[in-house]
């Protein structure tokens, strides 16, 4: 299967991790960041700590959170006085 860049759709032969041809990712983030951004993606291929293939069938759903106290959002605001009168 031929990948495509996600901006321009040119054709991605080098088996990159990430879907964007070098031209786009640096004009997007910088050379330097884009540069970054592969390194640290491929790292996480490496180490098979990347997902790729991830739904949101396999997205476990929140626990519900413990039972919070609630308390009020009203703030109560200070007495106006003045020494001068009209």
């Amino acid at each position: 299967m031929v990948n495509k860049c996600l901006y321009c759709k040119i054709e991605l032969t080098d088996g990159r991790v990430v879907d964007i041809c070098d031209c786009c990712g640096e004009g997007v983030w910088s050379k330097k960041m884009f540069a970054t951004i592969k390194a640290n993606t491929s790292e996480a291929m490496d180490n098979n700590d990347l997902c790729h293939n991830r739904t949101s069938d396999d997205v476990r759903e929140p626990e519900a959170p413990n039972a919070v106290e609630q308390t009020s959002n009203v703030v109560e605001q200070p007495e106006f006085t003045s020494e001068f009168s009209l």
